[in-house]
């Protein structure tokens, strides 16, 4: 897992539905000790950030908010990244399915 040196982790979580989260943890007692968040724009059609430089002035803000001491270590989450999606007949056979299936695992493996 963690090779911490601290006791203390700083955990921040960004999603579409929370905007931005922030919390100050005590890793060796496994409790949050403070917690804080904002909402922060998110381009759900380009799957980013809507506004970056917002984004680092709210997670200053957070980080303040939250008292992180410095030097800690941060652990951060982000949405994921795009996933192409396709459509596909619901009539497909067997060997049509394992034929798309061995395709996308070639895709990921490049």
């Amino acid at each position: 897992m963690f090779n911490l040196k601290k006791n203390i982790l700083v955990g921040v979580a960004v999603s579409p539905e929370n905007g931005i989260e922030a919390a100050q943890i005590d890793y060796n007692n496994r409790t949050v000790l403070k917690y804080a968040s904002k909402p922060l724009a998110y381009d759900n059609a380009r799957k980013e950030i809507a506004d970056l430089d917002l984004f680092k002035e709210t997670l200053q803000d957070l980080l303040l908010e939250i008292e992180a001491p410095a030097g800690s270590e941060i652990a951060i989450t982000l949405p994921s990244v795009l996933f192409k999606v396709v459509d596909y007949p619901a009539s497909l056979g067997e060997d049509e399915i394992w034929l798309i299936i061995r395709f996308f695992k070639t895709m990921t493996l490049a």
